[in-house]
């Protein structure tokens, strides 16, 4: 029979080495009261250590039955456990870091580690598609369907990189998670310009930059906060009338092209920048200024500095549930549409790349859908629509 167990110990007694019972120990062929209490299964070029009689005794059993089948392989129960889904996933998030932009990493950590915790030293090559559909019942359990789908993305993400890397042959089944994009409240062009208006009141004893920040993302709205923050001194060329943004969702550079007021705008704004100190033109232009209590000189705005001044403006006004992208660049697209721009011309402006995402930002208003269904009839008046009713009804 292949495999058995065994130990390093021997009976204190004389000394014998324990052998196995079959039953329930290893004991002392001469003093069969003498157990041993340290185990080892050796079965085919592997071994593992066991506290218990009974844990390495189902253990060899089920690398018997493993064999009897012909799915045995000896690399996947080496000590190291080379085909842990862990010790795998911790090696692709070690991989990807330098590779992603940080919160890429952090958002691919969060969700790999959840998935860690859950499957633990799993054998990547043993995953099934029910594997998926547990983690997202059990583990996931309050999450909304958009998280789901969106931890099940960046593990999917993980297990294409096993094949790639030769370490799975093929793809795990992955189950379907539905889900609906929300939708944000928007504002007319008016309004968007009465609170554009207060984040200017509000910013022009900080720091005017969150203004110019609030009204660049309502006017060039192919631009998401996160990438306008990113934005140094030595990326906006007036010359050019342009600023470069390098680093975006999609990783692919883009420009905004500056209309001539906003040109002059900072034109005017770097008239009085102070040359001399260092190499300002590797600093952030949308950076804090000397005096902000527990905030260095400097320091480039947080992610949410934009959004605080659209909410605080949006409460001095008396305006809710619009936040700054509703308020900006949502807003602004339905401005667009009803100017008689067409989804084709505003979505190559906005920078979507799926019509999934572009939707959400070309609802039809009431007024739109009104006129929509209007055409759908004829316009009768008089004894010709009566008669064409009385058509229909008969």
């Amino acid at each position: 029979m292949n495999g058995g167990i065994y130990s390093d110990q021997k009976c204190p007694l004389c000394k014998a080495r324990f052998y196995d019972n079959f039953k329930n120990a290893l004991i002392c062929p001469e003093h069969h009261e003498q157990h041993a209490s340290r185990f080892r299964v050796y079965f085919k070029d592997t071994s593992k250590r066991f506290k218990s009689y009974d844990e390495a005794a189902r253990h060899l059993t089920g690398l018997r039955f493993k064999a009897d089948e012909g799915t045995f392989k000896a690399k996947d129960y080496r000590g190291d456990l080379p085909l842990s889904f862990r010790k795998l996933a911790e090696q692709w998030l070690v991989l990807q870091k330098p590779e992603v932009k940080p919160a890429t990493y952090s958002k691919n950590k969060c969700h790999l580690n959840r998935a860690i915790d859950y499957w633990n030293d799993k054998n990547v090559e043993n995953f099934k598609k029910r594997d998926f559909q547990l983690f997202l019942n059990e583990a996931l359990a309050e999450y909304s369907s958009k998280s789901k789908h969106n931890y099940l993305a960046d593990i999917k993400q993980f297990f294409q990189w096993l094949v790639d890397n030769d370490d799975i042959i093929k793809m795990p089944k992955f189950p379907k998670v539905k889900y609906t994009l929300a939708r944000r409240n928007t504002v007319d062009k008016i309004t968007q310009e009465r609170i554009i208006e207060e984040v200017y009141r509000l910013a022009k004893p900080v720091n005017i930059k969150i203004f110019i920040g609030v009204k660049f993302l309502a006017t060039y709205f192919n631009t998401r906060p996160g990438e306008l923050l990113e934005v140094k001194e030595k990326d906006i060329d007036l010359e050019q009338k342009r600023i470069l943004i390098q680093y975006t969702k999609t990783n692919e550079e883009k420009y905004i092209y500056l209309l001539d007021e906003d040109v002059e705008l900072l034109k005017e704004l770097l008239k009085g920048f102070p040359k001399g100190i260092g190499n300002y033109k590797d600093l952030h232009f949308f950076r804090h200024l000397k005096g902000m209590k527990g905030i260095p000189e400097n320091k480039r705005f947080g992610k949410h500095f934009f959004s605080d001044y659209w909410k605080r403006a949006c409460k001095n006004l008396k305006i809710e549930n619009v936040d700054l992208y509703g308020g900006t660049r949502h807003s602004s697209v339905q401005g667009l549409r009803k100017n008689g721009l067409s989804p084709e011309q505003i979505k190559l402006a906005s920078g979507h790349i799926t019509n999934r995402a572009f939707s959400r930002y070309f609802e039809l208003s009431e007024d739109d859908l009104r006129k929509t269904y209007s055409l759908t009839r004829r316009q009768r008046t008089g004894k010709g629509m009566a008669k064409g009713v009385k058509s229909v009804n008969a």
